[in-house]
């Protein structure tokens, strides 16, 4: 794995490190690893040739790639706003997918991003480790990932400054470069903290759930609910059948099948995956012992006239 490392600044002037990999596995798992050894914030890792394609949104059809991008975050954010970061961070994702596609992205609350024929071509997701005293974090990597489809081929912007270099870049380099630059100029200009954050109002309109019906897990129950909004802290509110309103903190609450069709299709190429490769190595190992057995013995071990 090699890897481009250079320095550019966020909209506000935050210095922003930029490391782009020729493969990865887990772009997350990588700048984890960094955030644990104190990597700065505003530390960027971009990949766009994922070899591990069962991690996030594998390409359905070939020509496709997932682009994925983590970005590193050491914020002064209470734990209960992680929501808004989240739904901030999913707003940045259907923005830039808007700007190089044919689609009109819809966000599935809270970081699904979706097509208008409902298609799934984006996902964020957060993590992070909680400062000892529970009230902060001490770091939270935002991670996205996007599968370029051919309609990403169609429409780019007229004029693109990279943030990779002044020569002539790939398209899921300036697909990045917008991600980054997007997310940033959101991130800089809200205060999570505050109540009904600027970039809510964009955020509500681009919800696929308006006006929808939905199963949730409440007790262990599932339950029939209508959808009636999102709130001034991006928490989904929906309504019983009986006309009570109910909130809603994290996507794990939603009942969805074809969710859990996919991760179940995940777990499953996951240990097919691990199945074959312990069998590798079982062979491996049967192969080395094999060869070694069958080796001749050293001449210098037996003594000339062959009496032991």
């Amino acid at each position: 794995m090699t890897a481009r490392i250079f320095s550019t600044r966020s909209p506000a002037g935050q210095l922003l490190t930029v490391e782009s990999l020729s493969s990865c596995t887990s772009t997350a798992a990588y700048l984890e690893n960094i955030a644990r050894h104190e990597g700065r914030s505003g530390y960027v890792v971009v990949c766009d040739n994922v070899t591990n394609y069962d991690a996030a949104l594998p390409p359905e059809k070939e020509g496709e790639s997932t682009l994925l991008v983590s970005i590193l975050l050491r914020p002064s954010l209470s734990p209960s706003r992680g929501v808004m970061l989240t739904a901030l961070s999913a707003l940045a994702l259907a923005k830039t997918a808007e700007q190089h596609s044919l689609y009109k992205p819809q966000i599935a609350w809270v970081s699904d991003i979706y097509t208008e024929n409902k298609k799934k071509i984006g996902e964020v997701t957060l993590r992070s480790a909680l400062h000892p005293s529970g009230l902060g974090f001490l770091y939270i990597t935002v991670n996205f990932a996007l599968r370029i489809t051919r309609e990403f081929v169609g429409k780019l912007p007229d004029i693109v400054k990279s943030v990779f270099s002044q020569q002539k870049t790939t398209l899921t380099e300036r697909i990045a470069n917008t991600l980054i630059t997007e997310f940033f100029a959101l991130y800089e200009a809200a205060t999570l903290e505050d109540h009904a954050a600027d970039f809510l109002d964009e955020y509500r309109e681009r919800s696929l759930l308006r006006d929808q019906r939905i199963r949730v897990l409440r007790n262990g129950h599932r339950m029939r609910v209508s959808v009636l909004g999102i709130d001034d802290n991006a928490r989904l509110v929906v309504a019983t059948g009986r006309g009570k309103s109910l909130v809603l903190h994290s996507r794990s609450e939603i009942v969805d099948k074809r969710r859990s069709r996919m991760l179940s299709k995940l777990a499953l190429t996951r240990a097919r995956a691990a199945a074959v490769k312990e069998k590798q190595e079982m062979k491996g190992k049967k192969k080395k012992a094999k060869a070694e057995g069958s080796m001749p013995p050293n001449p210098e071990s037996i003594p000339p006239d062959g009496n032991t």
